[in-house]
């Protein structure tokens, strides 16, 4: 023994490190057997940042000696492990003092466990590069003969450098320190053949692999569910299935991995050890999934931050130059400050108010020129009209659809009966009647996705006996026809809320019984699936925060809006809007009820019966009217106005632009190009639909320039 002992510390002082300068002390980790203390002091080493382990033992001699030996032979043998993911083992060093030597180890940025906590978004790339770098490690411990078991691997365990590389740290120390005692059975990341201490192998890192996998995918420290049988029988402890204990967490991982991902994992943690992989099956797995989304995550980062830096560079400019400005605008006014005693009190005030609007205007230029993208000076657009064709009689227009350059609509005549539907072909600026439907005052869908239009609800156009429509209508182009292949609305309601989104078609409030008139806050989804119709359903998701009437739909991007004319009754003097995330509502459907959570109300706009559309991102309203209060009357009337009006999200606020050529209410609009709008009927009387003068037959087009 003596003879080994002293050929093994000859060989150690091959890699002892001198000229140490010892920095601060950071922190202590002692073992179940309480006389071994390992004390980790930062150093500096050549100018390197080291960090130093001192082992100190307070046990027997003979057990110094043993554990003297045990402490070499494991040292000697990590002085030939090389590996970039493993904390490099640099050499040792002798303290004045201590009975055994200290190790002396590459210094790294922080564990896993704490880059975990300190970055709340990590993105999935950065991930799986940590999973690949730790089963690396593992694989090549494992390779060693004879192989190397670290048994305490966990996400403390493993070392991040500033660039996310990983490395699997405190394998000397572990090993050393199993020598004598048992050591805690109380980790998160342990298998159930822990229990026994003459059962460990290879797989017991596999194990604990498969919690670091979860918890840097997850973000969440996979703590079982349930406490480990405390038995040394392992016919007990295998009673309980280690992935039920942890599948809380499963559902955390991210989707676009998770059909690899969530296999492997629970492959690792079988309760048996003998079921588990190898490092080398993880690493093949762990490989190709790694090399399909390498992608261009540091290049797109790299060009990301350089344009960044591109950006702050102008922006620093403009405001260096608007500073300049505003300098020369203090100076003057100081200047004419100090002349104040030679021009008149008249004179000045002219001044100072001329400097004030030239400051304004400064201040106009800069954020117009660095700020067009959000549009925050509306009233710089111009807007021109032309008019480009009339309707084919005077009708009100209650639905309107654009599909493929034609405008679909739904109308009512001069005497306020419920006509056949008309569709007006932008390209050819002709006019078309399409087959009647058994319904008035029903919405009409365009579907762009599955290029098809739907006519929805309604109700029967016999006023002796009104029935609301539940049925879903599809026009049949190729044979000029209407039919009803899709299942009936949960809810029949008419003049309600319907848009398109991708296959899926939203109808929201609208009014279910007309006598006496009731309204409904219900939100429904039909999934549409034109190759299989049978696959086509109904589905409830979160309602309206009020009850609606009459309420217009829009989309911007992946949120839907639902401007209101009304809150619950026809003709109210204010319109609200609601607006909902698309993704966020359609995913809420197991609870129909309103949370308050996934509806989000914007400002009142400042008038209803209006026509709403979008303009570069931001929400539009058009005419309409408002209820004006008479001072001298005890009811108040009814102002058309003739008006545009953009929200501002910035102010939260909503932004006049500009006039439109003559007022008209209930009019309607669609988006025709990136700049252009048509307008079509309308009233320009004060709601009478029956008044022929009052309704409008021109159909205008509005096109907006900066």
């Amino acid at each position: 023994m003596e003879g080994s002992v002293d050929y093994e510390g000859a060989a150690l002082h091959t890699c002892t490190i001198n000229n140490l300068q010892m920095g601060d002390y950071l922190h202590d980790y002692k073992g179940a057997n309480s006389s071994i203390t390992s004390r980790i002091k930062m150093a500096k080493w050549e100018g390197l940042q080291v960090v130093v382990k001192e082992i100190i033992i307070d046990t027997t001699e003979q057990e110094i000696l043993t554990l003297k030996a045990n402490f070499m032979r494991e040292c000697k043998r990590m002085s030939c492990l090389n590996h970039p993911n493993l904390v490099c083992f640099l050499g040792v060093c002798f303290p004045c003092g201590n009975q055994v030597p200290s190790l002396v180890m590459e210094h790294l940025h922080c564990n896993l466990k704490q880059l975990l906590e300190m970055n709340e978004v990590i993105p999935l790339e950065i991930k799986m590069r940590i999973v690949h770098g730790v089963g690396l490690g593992l694989r090549y411990l494992h390779s060693q003969d004879p192989p190397i078991v670290h048994k305490y691997l966990s996400s403390t365990k493993i070392l991040v450098s500033e660039s996310i590389g990983v490395k699997i740290a405190h394998l000397n120390t572990a090993r050393f320190i199993d020598h004598v005692g048992t050591n805690s059975l109380s980790s998160d990341f342990s298998p159930p053949e822990r229990l026994s201490a003459n059962n460990v192998g290879r797989k017991v890192d596999i194990f604990s692999f498969g919690c670091v996998i979860i918890h840097t995918l997850s973000h969440q420290w996979p703590t079982p569910s349930q406490n480990m049988v405390n038995s040394n029988d392992l016919s007990e402890a295998y009673s309980c299935s280690e992935i039920e204990r942890r599948s809380q967490y499963l559902d955390k991982i991210p989707k676009s991995v998770e059909d690899v991902m969530v296999p492997l994992i629970s492959n690792c943690l079988e309760n048996v050890p003998v079921d588990r992989p190898t490092a080398e099956e993880v690493c093949d797995q762990l490989e190709t999934l790694v090399a399909n989304r390498q992608s261009t995550l540091p290049d797109n980062l790299l060009q990301a931050q350089l344009r960044l830096q591109e950006v702050l560079l102008q922006v620093e400019n403009q405001t260096a130059e608007l500073d300049k400005t505003r300098t020369k605008l203090v100076k003057k006014t100081s200047e004419l400050q100090e002349q104040n005693s030679k021009v008149d009190s008249l004179n000045l005030e002219k001044e100072m108010a001329r400097l004030q609007v030239n400051l304004h205007q400064e201040l106009a230029n800069y954020y117009l020129q660095t700020s067009k993208s959000s549009k925050k000076f509306w009233n710089t657009l111009k807007l021109t009209w032309s008019h480009c064709t009339d309707l084919p009689g005077k009708r009100w227009v209650h639905t309107i659809a654009l599909l493929h350059d034609r405008i679909y609509l739904g109308v009512v005549d001069s005497g306020a009966s419920y006509c056949d539907p008309l569709v007006y072909d932008v390209i050819t600026n002709c006019w078309d009647v399409l087959p009647p439907l058994p319904y008035a005052k029903f919405s009409l869908v365009a579907v762009p996705d599955k290029h098809q239009l739907l006519a929805i609800g309604g109700f029967t156009k016999n006023y002796d006996d009104l029935v609301i429509s539940d049925e879903v209508f599809l026009w049949d182009e190729k044979y000029a026809k209407w039919s009803t292949p899709y299942p009936n609305m949960p809810t029949g309601r008419c003049v309600s809320s319907a848009i398109a989104y991708q296959s899926e078609v939203i109808v929201a409030g609208g009014i279910t019984c007309l006598e006496p008139q009731t309204l409904t806050r219900a939100v429904e989804v039909l999934y549409i699936d034109d190759i299989n119709i049978s696959n086509s359903q109904w589905r409830a998701v979160e309602r309206l925060p009020h009850v609606v009437s009459e309420p217009v739909p829009l989309i911007i991007g992946d949120t839907l809006y639902i401007a209101v004319g009304s809150d619950n009754k026809i003709g109210a003097s204010t319109c609200s809007v609601v607006a909902a995330s698309l993704p966020e509502l359609l995913q809420n459907s197991c609870n129909a009820q309103y949370s308050g959570q996934v509806w989000n109300k914007l400002p009142d706009m400042p008038y209803a019966s209006f026509s709403v559309n979008h303009y570069h991102g931001q929400l539009v309203i058009f005419s309409g009217d408002c209820m004006v209060e008479q001072p001298d009357e005890d009811k108040p009337i009814w102002e058309l106005l003739s008006l545009m009006h953009i929200y501002n999200p910035d102010t939260k606020a909503w932004d006049y632009v500009g006039n439109v050529p003559r007022d008209y209410y209930l009019g309607r609009s669609v988006k025709i190009g990136e700049d252009k709008f048509i307008f079509i009927g309308g009233m320009a009387g004060k709601h009478n639909v029956s008044n022929v003068d009052d309704l409008l037959t021109t159909c205008t087009v509005l096109t907006i320039s900066e």
